[in-house]
């Protein structure tokens, strides 16, 4: 599993074999059950995690006391509350592990330690940081300029595995849909 998480970190920087050691003895591989809450709402999200396995799903209480689930993480994939672990301050969302779930963890004050020793660390994690932004700004497109079929036929052609991963009331929730809406949407696309 560490092998991922090198070939992850490696495709933003060059980095030699101690910086690697260095880099892996900074991380520390976590596992959750299946519907664990990694972060609970009002916790701060003191770390940056990697996910080798599994799916969290990101998700708020709206006005309405309902859930609403803002977004996924899958493997190979970086996960944060960036404002929570940047400003130390509690975080607006659940981290939930819909599947059991692997996940590399390092800690802010490790993150800091590691950008002391050697520039090439930060520049890599803006790299990361970057990539986790232009997803979230993609997303945010997608709910503002597509319907909810169109959002659906997306997420189907672009990530199959979530749709196979995901369960479908967590789908619709995620597109702004009912169970129901949902249902509809897969069965005329069915007949397309």
């Amino acid at each position: 599993m560490q092998e991922r998480l090198v070939n992850e970190l490696s495709k933003y920087a060059n980095f030699s074999e101690l910086q690697i050691r260095e880099i892996l003895s900074a991380f520390k591989e976590v596992i959750w059950n299946k519907n664990d809450l990694i972060i609970k709402q009002g916790a701060i999200f003191n770390s940056i995690c990697f996910i080798t396995e599994g799916v969290i799903r990101h998700y708020t209480i709206n006005k309405a006391g309902e859930p609403f689930t803002c977004d996924f993480s899958l493997p190979g994939q970086w996960l944060t509350d960036i404002q929570s672990f940047s400003e130390k301050i509690p975080t607006n969302y659940f981290y939930q592990a819909i599947q059991p779930t692997k996940l590399f963890v390092i800690t802010h004050q490790a993150l800091m330690e590691l950008y002391n020793s050697d520039p090439i660390f930060e520049r890599c994690s803006r790299r990361i940081i970057e990539q986790t932004l232009l997803r979230i700004s993609s997303r945010t497109e997608v709910l503002l300029h597509l319907s909810p079929e169109q959002r659906y036929l997306k997420l189907r052609k672009e990530q199959p595995e979530l749709i196979q991963q995901v369960p479908s009331k967590y789908i619709a929730n995620y597109l702004g849909l009912t169970p129901e809406s949902l249902s509809r949407i897969k069965a005329r696309s069915r007949k397309k």
